[in-house]
């Protein structure tokens, strides 16, 4: 739905001969492929305006498939989060984090406006800063809250940090709340669930 015109044209007759020439090529290359397309633009729409060419639409119509937002198909939520905390625990050498039926009913509730990635991005913060997702949800800049009321996240990524920056602040954060403990049940270690030696490296 974004290449230009000039690759249209290619493209198009790449799928009606199956042949190409690379670029400074002197013979041309058969190649038999199956394309699968993605766009999250109304493709008729953009013929309409002269901005897709319309013989490559039809060529690449053929067996079209519709994937609803994530607000129309609910069900799918549970295991998406699942999967995703499973995904991240593994990436980021965490606990996983477990869901209570109150926070799945509140993760189907919400209408996923950014759908599949804005579900993603949520589970990740929440995987990444070992917080509960009940947590994320309520302080999360997509969360519901008044239009008036500030999110205290919101305020702390509202420069967009760098996921390092993030780290740091948020450590920031849990030393003055355990007035600089490491050890002991009360320390950051034991609220982080981290290993003593990659706090202090951390640190």
């Amino acid at each position: 739905g974004e290449i230009p015109p000039l690759i249209q044209t290619k493209l198009l007759r790449v799928l009606q001969d199956q042949r190409f020439m690379r670029l400074g090529g002197t013979r041309e290359i058969l190649s038999r492929f199956r394309l699968v397309a993605a766009t999250n633009r109304d493709l008729w729409k953009e013929v309409r305006e002269g901005r897709f060419r319309e013989d490559l639409l039809y060529r690449i119509s053929v067996v079209p498939l519709t994937i609803p937002p994530l607000r129309e198909r609910k069900q799918d939520i549970p295991g998406l989060v699942q999967a995703f905390i499973e995904h991240f625990a593994r990436r980021h050498d965490k606990h996983p984090l477990p869901l209570s039926p109150e926070q799945q009913r509140r993760l189907c509730e919400y209408d996923w406006p950014g759908n599949v990635r804005e579900l993603k991005n949520e589970i990740e913060r929440a995987v990444i800063l070992n917080m509960q997702l009940d947590f994320v949800l309520g302080t999360s800049p997509t969360a519901h809250q008044p239009a008036d009321r500030p999110s205290p996240f919101l305020e702390t990524v509202a420069d967009v940090p760098t996921l390092s920056e993030l780290e740091e602040r948020y450590l920031r954060h849990i030393m003055e709340r355990t007035e600089g403990r490491v050890r002991g049940p009360s320390g950051a270690e034991t609220l982080l669930r981290m290993k003593r030696s990659t706090l202090y490296a951390k640190l």
